[in-house]
């Protein structure tokens, strides 16, 4: 395993990255999981989390943001494009900043399910090549292990 870094006009991205022989006998390269701004895999580990909490709370804030709103236009009714459209003639600035609330809260908790998914796969991944060669992990996580003893060696 190890981490490819692909350069575009928006930055660098990180991919965790696996080496193996096809049937054939010709090296294949298979993505394990996309690490995306982070260089290393421990970068990953110790991000992920808080990105996946900084969405949350963004979303969280543009949803109270969305229902203060709300109420401002009709208190303890559910309100549609129509409705906001009619009561909010004149007060088109407020209009437009609920639905942009609504939109930020939307976007917001995909951006953490998907900083959620993508923890949770490498957790997996370094999980199943841990339980197949624990060395192998170790060099990609940047911690030295001693490889298990074969039997019968002194």
């Amino acid at each position: 395993m190890f981490v490819r870094k692909k350069t575009t006009a928006g930055g660098s991205y990180y991919y965790l990255v696996a080496s193996g022989r096809a049937p054939g006998g010709k090296v294949r390269q298979r993505v394990l999981c996309y690490l995306g701004e982070f260089a290393t895999v421990e970068a990953a580990l110790a991000g992920l989390p808080g990105q996946v909490a900084e969405h949350r709370e963004k979303a969280e804030g543009a949803r109270r943001l969305a229902e203060a709103l709300r109420r401002l236009l009709r208190p303890g009714e559910d309100v549609t494009r129509a409705d906001m459209r009619r009561v909010w003639r004149g007060r088109k600035a407020d209009h437009y900043r609920y639905w942009h609330a609504r939109e930020d809260e939307a976007r917001h908790g995909r951006q953490a399910a998907e900083c959620a998914a993508r923890l949770a796969r490498l957790r997996q991944v370094l999980a199943k090549c841990s339980a197949q060669n624990p060395c192998l992990v170790a060099t990609v996580l940047g911690t030295t292990t001693t490889p298990p003893a074969k039997k019968g060696a002194p």
